[in-house]
Parts: structure tokens; C-alpha cells; sequence
């Protein structure tokens, strides 16, 4: 790309989001401090639920958008060639729906219960730790985000076992 090119993209970026990169207003980008921001709660999915594998027929509902931003945050990104899809074939998980919107969330804590996988935004699963291995997250593409795997800090599997998900396995 020419430098004529890269100083309009930069120009048109600087229009649309007038604060980027000034410390003025926030559009959704990087804070310095994502876990303790105020507005933290828009950067989680308002529930994630938890169900199979491990778990048996129990689900784990997970309806604290500022944990569920704390587990999505505290972690390590991995790629799927440090993992490797073949171990994580052979390793038991859980598979989690997250829940974005409003729309797809019911109002009451009560009816959470009966929220199903197949209507969440995005699913993914989380592979417990075994022996030597440690615990993945794995998140599915939705829209334009990609898939990722994560390997969860001490502040999200210290949530999740809190909540009762199970995080390693014999």
C-alpha cells in the first residue's frame, strides 16, 4: 500500500473514532484496566452456561457479566498449534454458550435455567486440566471475531471452580 493510502485510512479512522489514541473518548478499544473499568460490563457476555462432559447432566449458569468478563479476560492466548486439535480430541470438556444480548437472555435469574446452547451467540468449551496438561478455553467464530483458544489465568479458574465448573479432571 502507498503512504497516500495508509495517511487516508489513518485520517478516515481518526474521523470516525475522533479519541483514538488520545485519551479521549472510549469506542470499544483497548483501557488500561479492563477488569476494574466501569464500563466492563459491555466487553462479557451478559450469562455463559456450562453443561456435559465432566459436569454430567448439571448445568453451571454463570450470570455476573463482570466475572464473565474476568474470565474472559484473565488468560493467555495460545495457538491451536500449541495445543494441537489431536490431545485436545482425547480430552474430556465442557461445552459453554455465551450469551450476548439482551435479546437472546432472559430478564430473571429463574428462567436462566432453561436457556439452550443452540441459542447462544457463541458457543465454545472449556477442557478441564489434566495431568500435565492445563485447562483450555476455547471460543468458536462468531461474526467477525475468530476462534481462539486461552489458556485461563489463576483470577478465571479461581471463578470458575468458585462457581462449581469443574477445572481439572484425573
Amino acid at each position: 500500500m502507498s503512504r497516500s493510502i495508509h495517511l487516508w485510512l489513518l485520517a478516515a479512522l481518526v474521523a470516525v473514532f475522533p479519541g483514538l489514541g488520545s485519551g479521549g473518548p472510549d469506542y470499544g478499544f483497548a483501557r488500561p484496566d479492563p477488569l476494574h473499568s466501569a464500563d466492563a460490563r459491555f466487553a462479557g457476555p451478559i450469562v455463559m452456561v456450562f453443561t456435559g462432559g465432566p459436569l454430567g447432566a448439571r448445568r453451571v449458569i454463570l450470570h455476573d457479566q463482570t466475572e464473565n468478563v474476568k474470565i474472559l479476560s484473565d488468560h493467555t492466548p495460545v495457538s491451536i498449534y500449541g495445543v494441537g486439535l489431536q490431545a485436545l480430541a482425547s480430552r474430556p470438556h465442557i461445552d459453554i454458550g455465551f450469551f450476548w444480548t439482551a435479546r437472546s437472555t432472559p430478564p430473571d435469574t429463574s428462567a436462566m435455567k432453561n436457556l439452550q446452547l443452540t441459542n447462544a451467540e457463541q458457543c465454545g468449551r472449556f477442557y478441564p486440566a489434566r495431568g500435565p496438561d492445563r485447562a483450555i478455553l476455547y471460543m468458536c467464530r462468531a461474526g467477525a471475531t475468530p476462534e481462539s483458544y486461552r489458556i485461563p489465568g489463576p483470577i478465571a479458574l479461581g471463578i470458575l471452580q468458585r462457581k462449581h465448573v469443574i477445572t481439572s479432571v484425573p
